[in-house]
């Protein structure tokens, strides 16, 4: 069904110069212009009221009759995926099997590429209005402080990477979306896939009724337990890891350190404090057992550290489970993955979220031009 399959991952260097430069000249971006229809920030009520809007019943709107490019999953992959798609004309079906927007989720880190595409977008000083700066990464061992990586040296004008917690970046991304005429299909999951030579059949799940909509492509952004790869019979290569890791979020009391960096402590068990807005910390830690109190894990580390600073207002404690992989194609002809679909790696790697960004900041110009008639060929270049 799916014999047409590529393990490019988006590559440029064998794109014909002709596409190129017809790419440049589309996507503005590249050429140092910014593309039209950039987003005024909205205030936080707006965002709310965009979410309300997601539809859950896309069977009772005819406007979601046809659709060019179903997109998979709404976390922040997809949605900035179909935010590039829609911004350029291309109609976009996004789906997601959640009935809402989750209200807490664990990625954190917003890097200074990521602020770049959404300077882009028009967006960036929606991102910096919400989160925090994040100015250094401080690493640390066996009671001493091993180095700073100061992040000013990192190249962008964005000196810093970003501390906003990942539920509020969807936010933003779907406020966007909706001011383009696009919206989220929730409580919508993909139950099937039949290619054809110049479309894409998907039947989709949605409150228990079935319906089925042709595509010109298909995009899965749903995750590394993505059914469009499943449907496709691409594999992941990698393997799981077996020591769990942890998170929750805190407010650090009696803590005199400063609130601008990312801290990396590399003890028994190790531990990340990562900042948040308004003086609250993301700690991501390896328990010592299954059992073991997260909160007495995290405070052993640290006391070697900061002996007079305790932990207050404790949320969501979580545990998880980590892969290292990667999908043995992205794309089996009309259908292509981006983000934990197609990648997968720790909390200590770091990359999760952003990779997924950039994915789909990469494959949006790209995909708009190939449906504008593009060679295909563009979307298997870098």
């Amino acid at each position: 069904m799916f014999d047409n399959i590529s393990s490019a991952p988006y590559r440029c260097d064998n794109t014909p110069q002709s596409l190129c430069n017809s790419a440049a000249r589309l996507n503005g971006f590249l050429v140092g212009v910014p593309l039209g229809n950039v987003f005024l920030p909205r205030q936080p009520e707006e965002r709310q009221a965009a979410r309300e809007a997601e539809m859950t019943n896309p069977l009772s709107d005819s406007s979601t009759n046809s659709a060019t490019v179903l997109v998979v999953g709404a976390g922040p992959t997809g949605l900035l995926l179909a935010c590039e798609l829609q911004r350029r004309g291309i109609s976009c079906h996004l789906i997601d099997s959640q009935p809402a927007p989750l209200h807490w989720d664990r990625a954190t880190i917003v890097k200074p590429r990521s602020l770049q595409i959404f300077e882009s977008m028009g967006l960036a000083d929606e991102f910096l209005d919400a989160g925090c700066r994040q100015r250094a990464i401080k690493i640390h061992a066996d009671g001493k402080p091993l180095g700073t990586l100061d992040l000013a040296t990192c190249g962008s004008i964005y000196g810093f990477n970003l501390g906003i917690s990942e539920e509020v970046t969807e936010s933003i991304l779907a406020g966007y979306l909706h001011q383009h005429g696009g919206r989220v299909n929730r409580s919508s999951r993909l139950v099937g896939l039949i290619s054809q030579p110049e479309a894409v059949l998907a039947e989709i799940e949605c409150n228990g009724s079935r319906y089925t909509m042709e595509f010109q492509w298909v995009v899965g952004c749903d995750g590394v337990h993505s059914t469009t790869r499943e449907q496709c019979g691409i594999g992941m290569e990698g393997h799981d890891i077996a020591t769990s890791w942890a998170v929750f979020d805190v407010t650090l009391k009696g803590w005199l350190e400063t609130y601008e960096a990312i801290l990396s402590y590399l003890d028994t068990p190790a531990v990340i404090l990562t900042p948040l807005p308004k003086q609250r910390w993301r700690v991501y830690l390896r328990p010592t057992s299954q059992e073991s109190d997260l909160l007495a894990d995290a405070a052993a580390t640290l006391r070697a550290y900061a002996p007079s600073t305790s932990f207050v207002d404790v949320e969501n404690p979580t545990r998880f489970r980590c892969h290292t992989k990667v999908a043995s194609a992205f794309r089996a002809g009309r259908v292509l993955l981006a983000g934990d679909a197609a990648h997968i790696c720790t909390p200590a790697q770091g990359h999760g979220m952003n990779c997924g960004l950039h994915d789909a900041f990469n494959l949006g110009w790209k995909l708009a031009l190939v449906c504008g008639g593009a060679d295909p060929v563009l979307l298997d270049s870098l």
